[in-house]
């Protein structure tokens, strides 16, 4: 009976380590997984912090041309702001042709003259108003 004793200790230590094994086996796969699922969630928080990356380039892009757009429009009526005050953007005074001669004969400045003609354009009356 000793060796049927034996025998069945084992059978007992056999079953015993194959399902040891077994739980090993199992067990480094588990923690294969746990590694791949880690490993993806590594690469997905990467890429996200890649493309918010990628956004905040856009939008400081974005606001650089803005600003430029505005420094831009700002030198533009500065410009017209200096050639206003410098005389160069008035446009010729709304005078009928005699009116232009008769205040050049005078002396008168034209941008001084209100014009009552019709739309207000100055007539060689208001030229010789404006001499006198």
């Amino acid at each position: 009976m000793g060796e049927v004793t034996d025998q069945a200790v084992q059978g007992v230590q056999d079953t015993a380590g194959g399902a040891a094994q077994q739980a090993q086996d199992t067990a480094g796969q588990v923690a294969d997984q746990a590694g791949q699922a880690a490993q993806g969630a590594q690469d997905t928080a990467g890429q996200a912090a890649g493309q918010a990356q990628d956004a905040a380039g856009d939008v400081t892009d974005q606001a650089g041309q803005a600003a430029q757009g505005a420094q831009d429009t700002a030198q533009g009526a500065a410009q017209q702001a200096q050639d206003a005050a410098e005389g160069g953007g008035q446009e010729e005074p709304n005078a009928t042709q005699s009116a232009q001669r008769k205040a050049q004969e005078l002396g008168v400045d034209l941008s001084q003259v209100e014009g009552s003609g019709p739309g207000g354009q100055i007539t060689i009356g208001d030229v010789e108003n404006a001499a006198n």
